[in-house]
């Protein structure tokens, strides 16, 4: 069935619509990286999250000797360059008592009493976007290695 020359404005609109669209999606991410420390020693775990002023914050999860590596939508792109407020959080979980180790033990109780603690290893502040005291800037050209150093007190 051929289009009418009356869609045919409809048509153009959204085609460019739909051309405007996908073109915002893209970015011009920057690779950012780097070490979160504690009292001068290397946060081992957790999560980092850089939040614009408006839009998609970008996420790094903490590995060993404190590195992160931001992702805002694939993994390791980075994050736009502009000015972020950045949150750090981490936990420590623990368990009291005897975990079952077979389905036996746990059907005959074992485990049933396990408690699960968990503990914040940094200060509320810092995991709290409206209290953190960090504001980083990506820049938008250059290497991008932006170290956290965070006080227990």
């Amino acid at each position: 069935m051929p289009f009418s020359t009356q869609s045919r404005p409809l048509q153009a609109v959204c085609c460019s619509f739909l051309m405007v669209s996908l073109t915002g999606c893209g970015g011009d991410y920057r690779q950012v990286s780097g070490v979160v420390t504690i009292d001068g020693k290397p946060l081992e775990t957790g999560r980092v999250k850089f939040f614009p002023e408006a839009g998609r914050p970008a996420i790094g999860e903490i590995t060993g000797g404190g590195r992160y590596t931001l992702t805002t939508i694939d993994p390791g792109d980075g994050a736009l360059p502009g000015d972020y407020t950045v949150t750090v959080e981490s936990t420590k979980y623990s368990a009291s008592g005897r975990m079952a180790s077979s389905l036996e033990e746990e059907l005959s109780g074992v485990g049933v009493n396990v408690q699960i603690e968990s503990q914040s290893l940094v200060p509320a502040r810092y995991s709290n976007r409206g209290d953190t005291p960090i504001k980083v800037t990506v820049k938008p050209n250059g290497l991008n290695e932006i170290d956290l150093v965070l006080e227990s007190s």
